[in-house]
């Protein structure tokens, strides 16, 4: 019996023709604004280097999960947003299942687990709550085929796998990414070819690694973050969740993952499949060990394996549960051929044992009518039962994975502050524990209040950003800004004329409220100051300003020009954190601005009429993008070259040529 249900995700394609969009968790802040500001850059003829409405200026091609390379993501370009968001979705979901029904498949399994496992991949609730973090879940639909390149023999593994290698990181997720590479090299047949395949792939995106490297360099992470790393671990009681949908997670109200569902069949399934290969079972176990790591008193631990890069342990458990997807198809077929009885009892019993967490009705029904089954099928004899136990289990896990995509109306309706429009930078409070508890409260609030891109549509510049990295400098300005009014002048530097804050300000302030909104008051700042500034001395808090007139204008993202008119020697502060990969000039020769207070960038002048420009390229480019030319093209020959004469793939018998 042949059975194959990879390509079933691909019905999202229609959602949006019944006025559905997948839109669940960062989905309509944050990754379809990027999606859109992407493509209209794009449309225009311009390069997105840099985003000016984010983080006084922000890294834009540096962060992979902006996707500018990334071929599925350039439907964007002809595409309604939500029509090419939908089929960005259902794609990758697809290919992650093809993926995982393909590794079954070269694990033994045959038709049957074949289609089993590919219907756990699209189902299991640690996948489908990756479609709220989209980059990761894109990412991870190309792990399998990594996997899958790296175990190839003959001319196309290398072709193959740089392919894969490439694709994964465009995807926009490093942390999975790595994962993906560390599974081929783990795994992988004949290692100096695997080696090979990944060096060739990481020459293709070198045009894009370099800045990577660059951004996450001069970013804000690393072994400081350890309270954000302790609140996204996994507690031990929440892997509860593999068997028990609704379970909540305790820490801020924002779990970075929203469910590890699979169920008590399909994890049986899993169990029964590895024990065909115990070695194997070390991977998913130390997955889960570091996503517990950090909420069990190890954290000080966790920050040196990880270096402080993977600030959401809870990243790990979804990874291994990622691991346990391809041996459902093996260990199906065992518990179909009357094998696994005990282990069944045990899964079923467990289960039962913890229904009291499960929330609602539903969540007891999808805890107890699988389990039921399962202890039923496990203590009498018979094929029919036990179908009937898998059967079960995937709709289980399909019923409790339906609500993490998130299908909802698209749009959103008009921006809600006009205000904030046409008067400079927005400055908002930083996002801690009793802000993400309002905002999680109720869906309506994320409305009023601007998260992830939702600004950029309406042309409004935040200071803040909630890219995976803020630059360094910008990270100490903003700590010396949200000090209240002992950091009102690095406020006011930061360019900010208007301030948007939770709950009514208290009168009487030199803040003046001009608008609220659901709880929030938006406010003039009426000391701000202009992004461009003169000064008599060095900038610092009481320096004096100096006389002189400034214009700074942007003719594109990625150019700042502002000319100056002074009567005397003076210095010229830009709001504008220093990435790498400005170059300045001052009436057409080269400059270097000095580093000033937090993001400020410091111009000496002489007095009369200057003129300064500042264009940004990505750090290394050109010469990433020479690299990366002469690399696709090896690729491209290579797999012609190799998918002629294609090699035997591992498990499939050997011509006799060979």
């Amino acid at each position: 019996m042949r059975l194959r249900l990879w390509w079933i995700p691909l019905l999202l394609a229609l959602a949006p023709v019944v006025g559905r969009v997948p839109l669940p968790r960062d989905v309509p802040g944050y990754f379809l604004p990027m999606r859109e500001a992407t493509a209209r850059c794009v449309s225009r003829g311009e390069m997105p280097w840099l985003n000016p409405f984010n983080g006084c200026t922000e890294a834009w091609f540096a962060n992979p999960q902006t996707g500018l390379l990334y071929p599925p993501r350039w439907t964007h370009l002809v595409l309604p947003s939500e029509t090419a968001l939908t089929m960005e979705v259902g794609l990758h979901l697809a290919l992650l299942a093809l993926g995982i029904g393909v590794l079954a498949r070269r694990l033994g399994a045959g038709g049957v687990g074949v289609g089993l496992a590919e219907a756990a991949a699209w189902s299991a609730g640690a996948v489908l709550g990756l479609v709220g973090m989209l980059n990761n879940l894109e990412a991870l639909a190309w792990v399998p085929w990594m996997l899958l390149a790296s175990r190839m023999e003959g001319r196309r593994q290398v072709p193959a796998l740089a392919a894969a290698c490439a694709m994964g990181w465009l995807a926009g997720e490093p942390v999975v990414w790595v994962f993906g590479c560390g599974l081929a090299l783990l795994l992988g047949l004949r290692r100096p070819r695997v080696v090979a395949g990944l060096a060739l792939g990481l020459v293709v995106v070198v045009v894009q690694l370099v800045p990577f490297a660059a951004w996450v360099a001069e970013g804000d992470r690393g072994t400081g973050a350890v309270a954000e790393v302790v609140a996204g671990a996994v507690a031990p009681p929440g892997l509860a969740r593999l068997l028990v949908p609704g379970v909540p997670e305790p820490g801020t109200g924002f779990p970075w993952i929203g469910s590890l569902f699979l169920g008590a069949p399909l994890l049986l399934a899993a169990v029964l499949g590895l024990r065909r290969r115990p070695v194997l079972l070390a991977i998913p176990a130390a997955l889960l060990f570091l996503a517990v790591l950090p909420a069990v008193g190890g954290e000080d631990l966790y920050m040196t394996i990880t270096g402080g890069m993977v600030r959401y342990p809870s990243r790990f458990a979804v990874l291994a549960v990622f691991c346990l997807l391809p041996f459902i198809g093996t260990g199906a077929e065992t518990w179909l051929g009357g094998g696994g009885r005990v282990p069944a009892l045990i899964l079923a019993g467990l289960s039962l044992a913890l229904v009291p967490l499960a929330g609602g009705a539903l969540g007891v029904l999808l805890v107890v009518l699988p389990a039921g089954v399962l202890a039923l099928a496990a203590l009498r004899a018979g094929r029919t039962l036990r179908w009937v136990a898998l059967v079960v289990g995937i709709g289980a896990a399909v019923v409790a994975g339906w609500p993490l995509l998130g299908l909802a109306p698209p749009g959103e309706g008009p921006w809600p502050w006009p205000e904030m429009e046409s008067a400079g930078r927005v400055y908002t409070p930083p996002t801690g524990p009793h802000l993400r508890a309002w905002l999680g409260a109720e869906p309506s609030r994320w409305r009023v209040w601007p998260v992830g891109y939702t600004n950029i549509k309406a042309g409004v510049s935040l200071v803040r950003t909630e890219a995976p990295l803020a630059h360094g400098a910008l990270m100490e300005h903003l700590a010396a800004a949200d000090a209240g009014p002992a950091g009102r002048w690095w406020l006011d530097t930061l360019a900010a004329r208007r301030l948007l804050v939770l709950g009514r300000p208290r009168p009487g302030g030199e803040l003046v409220p001009l608008a609220s909104r659901g709880g929030v008051w938006l406010l003039d700042n009426r000391r701000a100051l202009p992004e461009a500034v003169l000064w008599s001395g060095p900038p610092r808090p009481g320096a004096p300003l100096a006389p002189g007139v400034v214009a700074l204008s942007r003719p594109s993202p990625s150019v700042v020009e502002v000319a100056v008119v002074t009567g005397g020697a003076t210095r010229l502060s830009l709001a504008l954190p220093p990435l790498r990969g400005w170059r300045w000039t001052v009436d057409g020769r080269p400059a270097a601005p000095g580093r000033g207070p937090g993001i400020l960038q410091v111009v000496a002048l002489g007095p009369g009429t200057h003129r300064i420009v500042g264009r940004y390229w990505p750090p290394g480019y050109p010469v990433t993008a020479v690299v990366s030319g002469p690399g696709l093209a090896v690729l491209a020959l290579l797999a012609v070259a190799g998918f002629r004469r294609e090699g035997p793939l591992e498990g499939e018998p050997r011509p006799a040529a060979e």
